[in-house]
């Protein structure tokens, strides 16, 4: 029998990694002495079924090493760092073709103790993804339904001496209908528990805690909320940053825990809950919360607000996701680059979400960042400049409005007057630097977009409402300021997605660089 070696590979990667997974998470729980019996089966059942995998893939030197790990794992007093090291040369084994790294051997008689921190490996975005098998089934099922559905179409239309109108609508309200709902299947199935995800965190957080004398637990909640794998692989990186942040920033040592009257370990929360459509992620910690007078004294020095500005509590938190902001004097392994937190809001921004952050002094901190349940379909509000179409996320859309006739407005790109409330706006075709049109505009629309308790109006010369759209990454759109990706539309043309959160930042900028007239 022909066996495609490739395939093989793959599919022992992507399981070698769940399993690997599954160790790490028993290991842990053993070491907290939460986990029991039960926490012992699953470590003894998932390292023997990872033997038994690399057997199968003919990694004779993997197999013969992970015995050798079945035997270790026997003497239930060994210390759990050393057999996390033990699980890490059999991720780098898995992932480099079954070969052991020198040091291999050594590690697992646990001849290497160090105090360093576990080396963080970047986790590439999944390339497959389980699927139920009743799901297969169905969209077997609507594939048929949609061709009998498609074929009564064309026989309504062949038929044409006799078309009955009714019958027609009824043919392609049939096909609709099935497409839809093919549509909304074939979309679950990259719809994943966000779970097993966040509990790989718990491992970077126990490593990075030990490295710098801490002793912090991740405690995960709401596990079985699904999310687009999509937006689960490009949450990884700002969760860790915050991460980070936690435990250099937030958590306390275990002797200024005690101190304060708090548990010597500290804990740190990552909670996921649906919210309106949306998925709410919030990481939340017991430290000591953010300083935020001293927050403003740095902010103030590095030139980032006036010295003397007067800010409250939320605007003054909201200082830590400026750019080049830190308040650790001296950069360490963890933080103080000035590289963590604005590039965290850059991160979930780009996912189309927001995210806010609320603390207490003595109690800890609290982010909330908010996204779409998936990054492949936008609902939209399209908007009309010259012959170009222009799309910008229905959730970001607060209201439309005529721009107020008048030369002034037609000479200046600043603000307009909403209900007594100057609101900045952009000229969309000045803006992106379009084409003048043909002919003369005679009536240009503003729609009034929001994002992060910020809003301003983008002009168009016409709204062509909402619709719902496939989103089309295109790798040259990275270059291309405020445009964050683009779709295909019905007729078959192309409509560019805007970036809502540049376009705030640029007519704040604008606004800011010049003196404008309030209408």
């Amino acid at each position: 029998m022909d066996i495609d070696r490739d395939a093989l590979i793959e599919a022992f990667v992507t399981e070698a990694d769940e399993l690997l997974a599954d160790i790490e998470a028993a290991l842990l729980h053993l070491e907290s002495g939460e986990g029991g019996r039960d926490a012992r089966e699953l470590l003894l059942r998932a390292v023997h079924t990872m033997k038994g995998n690399a057997s199968c893939v003919s990694y004779d030197a993997l197999t013969d090493y992970i015995h050798r790990f079945e035997d270790v794992l026997a003497d239930e007093a060994q210390p759990v760092t050393q057999l996390l090291r033990v699980v890490d040369v059999i991720r780098a084994a898995c992932t480099g073709g079954g070969v052991l790294p020198e040091n291999a051997h050594e590690i697992l008689a646990g001849g290497e103790r160090t105090s360093r921190p576990l080396v963080e490996k970047k986790t590439e975005v999944a390339q497959s993804i389980r699927v139920a098998t009743e799901k297969l089934d169905r969209m077997v099922d609507l594939a048929g339904e949609l061709a009998i559905a498609r074929g009564r179409v064309g026989k309504v239309l062949a038929d044409h001496a006799d078309l009955a109108r009714t019958d027609l609508i009824e043919a392609i309200a049939d096909a609709d209908r099935l497409d839809l709902e093919m549509q909304e299947l074939v979309m679950g199935l990259r719809m994943m528990p966000v779970g097993p995800d966040l509990q790989r965190f718990a491992r970077i957080v126990r490593d990075l805690a030990a490295s710098h004398g801490k002793v912090v637990q991740l405690t995960v909640e709401g596990g079985d909320v699904e999310i687009d794998n999509a937006v689960i692989a490009a949450l990884r990186d700002p969760l860790t940053h915050m991460l980070r942040n936690a435990i250099d920033h937030g958590i306390e040592t275990p002797d200024a825990r005690q101190l304060a009257g708090k548990p010597r370990m500290g804990n740190i929360t990552i909670r996921a809950r649906h919210s309106g459509g949306r998925i709410v992620i919030e990481v939340e910690d017991d430290g000591a919360g953010l300083d935020l007078p001293r927050i403003v004294e740095h902010a103030a020095a590095a030139g980032l607000i006036d010295a003397g500005a007067s800010l409250d509590d939320h605007a003054a938190a909201e200082l830590i996701f400026t750019h080049g902001f830190s308040t650790t004097e001296e950069a360490s392994d963890l933080s103080g680059r000035g590289i963590g937190m604005d590039v965290v809001r850059r991160g979930v921004e780009t996912l189309r979400g927001t995210i806010d952050v609320e603390s207490q002094a003595g109690r800890g901190t609290r982010f909330i960042i908010t996204l779409p349940l998936t990054l492949a379909i936008i609902d939209g509000f399209a908007l009309g400049v010259g012959n170009d179409t222009f799309i910008v996320p229905l959730d970001s859309v607060v209201e439309c409005l005529d721009l107020p006739a008048g030369s002034e407005h037609e000479r200046l790109e600043g603000l307009i007057n909403v209900r007594g409330e100057a609101l900045p706006f952009l000229r969309l075709r000045r803006h992106l630097q379009l084409a003048a049109p043909a002919h003369a505009i005679t009536r240009e629309s503003v729609v009034v977009v929001a994002h992060a308790n910020r809003k301003i109006g983008l002009c168009s010369d016409r709204l062509l409402g909402q619709m719902q759209t496939v989103i089309k990454p295109i790798g040259f759109l990275d270059r291309v300021p405020c445009v964050s990706s683009a779709a295909i539309l019905g007729s078959g043309d192309v409509a560019l997605i805007l970036d809502v959160p540049q376009l705030i930042q640029s007519a704040n900028h604008r606004r800011a660089k010049r003196s404008t007239h309030v209408s």
